[in-house]
């Protein structure tokens, strides 16, 4: 289920958001900020379990100890 809303911007996001759709890099604006919003419960999902793995110990995840403390020490971009 959709549900619209309404929100306000700042002209230069507004700007990106339709470069990207006349780009055709997005299909529309709803479907860009969808994706960006989906893209962000991603990452701080992953940052949520992360941080859940580097509390547990390193006993508890021997095989992910140094990808867990490389990742929770890398700024993560978008894309």
């Amino acid at each position: 289920m959709k549900t619209q809303i309404a929100i306000r911007l700042d002209t230069q996001v507004v700007d990106f958001i339709d470069e990207e759709v006349a780009d055709g890099t997005a299909r529309s604006r709803a479907d860009l900020i969808a994706r960006l919003v989906s893209r962000e419960q991603r990452r701080v999902q992953a940052l949520k379990d992360i941080n859940k793995m580097k509390e547990a110990g390193a006993a508890s995840y021997p095989e992910l100890t140094a990808a867990v403390e490389t990742a929770s020490h890398t700024p993560l971009d978008l894309d």
